[in-house]
């Protein structure tokens, strides 16, 4: 009797948990064929990988995720998809079931642990193909992920956009905020923070750059 309990409550854990996920991802992923995701990339909220990710975005219409800079303010994981003025704010316990609910076929990691800590690659399914690249040329990793994605424009595009943000001409872009709420659980439009420098400093890195 006590095990038929047990399995009860485990199973209504368990689908309380994927309600909430879905209910995250729900405005943007449930909308059909049109909003199927094959590549997630995950990066950190620093200006060069971050217009990378947009600029990937823009041409593959696939999502990404944005995470936090130790020395942002507010500890926010963004989900953006390829969709202006809607971001989603994940939950770093729920970042797993997330990412799965999304269903990709593949995910990106760009930059090494000091702009996505191992601790976010260590929760992800080892079921989903997981590729990090890494390097410090951003312009060599457009290159290369212009042949891996089997893109056309990004790496002339990341060209031309990243000496622009060296001239203080380009702005990564940011999502306006909603009015503030109090469920967490299915926030939408959230604002996305401004990027940070192209490399974060080394006394600022997580433990696990270290």
């Amino acid at each position: 009797m006590n095990i038929s309990r047990f399995t009860k409550f485990a199973a209504v854990t368990l689908l309380t948990a994927v309600c909430v996920v879905v209910a995250e991802a729900a405005p943007w992923m449930s909308l059909g064929a049109k909003r199927q995701i094959h590549t997630i990339v995950i990066t950190g909220n620093y200006k060069a990988p971050r217009l990378l990710a947009e600029l990937i975005q823009d041409e593959s219409r696939q999502p990404y995720i944005l995470l936090p800079d130790p020395r942002d303010e507010v500890q926010k994981i963004c989900f953006c998809p390829p969709i202006r003025n809607e971001a989603l704010e994940i939950q770093e316990k729920n970042f797993n079931a997330f990412v799965r609910t999304a269903g990709p076929r593949r995910i990106i990691i760009l930059g090494d642990e000091r702009y996505v800590p191992r601790r976010f690659e260590e929760m992800l399914d080892k079921k989903i193909p997981i590729v990090r690249v890494t390097g410090e040329n951003w312009q060599r990793i457009a290159e290369e992920l212009t042949f891996m994605l089997n893109l056309s424009r990004l790496d002339r595009n990341f060209r031309k956009l990243y000496e622009k943000m060296y001239g203080d001409i380009y702005r990564p872009i940011s999502r306006p905020a909603p009015p503030q709420q109090q469920d967490n659980s299915s926030p939408q439009g959230e604002s996305v923070p401004p990027a940070q420098s192209d490399a974060p400093a080394p006394s600022a890195a997580p433990a696990e750059a270290k």
